[in-house]
């Protein structure tokens, strides 16, 4: 009797750490939409610079989704981007890993950025960078 009261709450115990250990999973579904943060050095209330996560769809099976930003702090607005140049960015979602591919409009440069995401809710998207720089942006539409 002592035994197998042992050996369940063993068990209990093992159930327990792997369902504590379970890491979040996102997909595009989740990161779609606009978003927004207060530029680099400015008050929350000035200018801000923003992210759109869009359905469109590339052609290239590792990075299958289109998104552009741009930093009203710099004076740029979305209407000032070039479709696929300078601002726009393919990207794709793994588990917790958002990988960017920023594309340049001269010289056809592409230009990789990996972000692990730490916290993606319907209001709030949080990621960090290789060197453990924190983004916080809020959903805006």
């Amino acid at each position: 009797m002592k035994r197998n009261i042992f050996l369940l709450c063993a068990l209990v115990a093992v159930m327990v750490a792997f369902t504590s250990c379970q890491q979040e999973e996102y997909s595009a579904n989740d990161i779609f939409g606009t978003w927004r943060c207060p530029s680099e050095g400015l008050e929350p209330d000035g200018n801000y610079q923003y992210w759109v996560f869009s359905q469109e769809r590339t052609d290239d099976a590792n990075y299958p989704y289109y998104g552009h930003t741009w930093d009203e702090g710099d004076d740029v607005k979305e209407s000032d981007l070039t479709p696929y140049g300078n601002g726009w960015f393919k990207y794709s979602i793994q588990i917790t890993q958002l990988k960017e591919i920023h594309m340049m409009e001269y010289g056809w440069a592409e230009i990789p950025k990996i972000y692990t995401i730490t916290l993606l809710n319907s209001n709030t998207l949080s990621y960090k960078d290789d060197f453990g720089k924190s983004h916080t942006l809020t959903r805006v539409r």
